[in-house]
């Protein structure tokens, strides 16, 4: 039930080249019971046993004792949560501040994570292991859903000095067509112009698939 397309372009994520791939969350006391964070929402900790070498900022990691749940029912299910890492602060001391994407919520409405107690604290001190081997250069396929994302095109306006300047739609884009002379300089000028945006709507329908 899905259309395959080869392309020679995807990208390939190249993890860090520390042999150490384990780490440990550290400091998660501030996120104890009761703390605004548990339903703000978290996306970034502070971790320990780092070792010498920065993590690769796309890497995906999965930390012990925190596990995905379902969308609408919040049970946990068997597997862990996958976060990706979005950027690094300065490791001192085998310590570094990581940010990672999605935000973690371990309650309330947003809840995308299960813990045992309900709180952050849970996480104090278990171990974060990254996926790949160390240098391991991973080829990111996507699956995604025709609706997870969307690019679209504005319709730019047409020059009323212009003689020549049209805007033409096709397959859903909108390109001006601008022709022109330049007397100083004895040359007839074509540009082609599209004003476009796209997002992704529904992430949670898309996934990437590391090898």
């Amino acid at each position: 039930m899905a259309n395959f397309y080869e392309n020679e372009k995807t990208y390939v994520q190249a993890n860090g080249t520390d042999s150490d791939v384990v780490w440990a969350v550290d400091d998660v006391t501030r996120l104890a019971a009761g703390d605004a964070s548990d339903n703000a929402g978290v996306s970034s900790l502070n971790f320990d046993a780092m070792g010498t070498v920065v993590p690769a900022v796309g890497t995906v990691f999965t930390i012990d004792a925190m596990f995905d749940v379902h969308p609408e029912t919040k049970v946990a299910y068997q597997h862990l949560k996958q976060l990706t890492i979005t950027s690094v602060g300065a490791i001192a001391t085998n310590q570094a501040v990581i940010s990672f994407s999605p935000t973690l919520y371990v309650a309330g409405a947003k809840q995308n994570i299960s813990s045992s107690d309900g709180t952050f604290a849970i996480l104090e001190n278990e171990a974060t292991i990254q996926h790949g081997a160390a240098s391991a250069s991973l080829q990111q396929n996507l699956m995604y859903h025709k609706d997870a994302f969307t690019f679209v095109t504005a319709d730019l306006p047409i020059m009323d000095d212009a003689i020549r300047c049209v805007r033409r739609v096709q397959d859903g884009l909108s390109i001006r067509c601008w022709q022109g002379s330049d007397i100083r300089n004895d040359e007839l000028l074509l540009r082609l112009d599209i004003l476009y945006g796209s997002k992704a709507l529904r992430p949670e329908w898309a996934c990437r698939i590391s090898n």
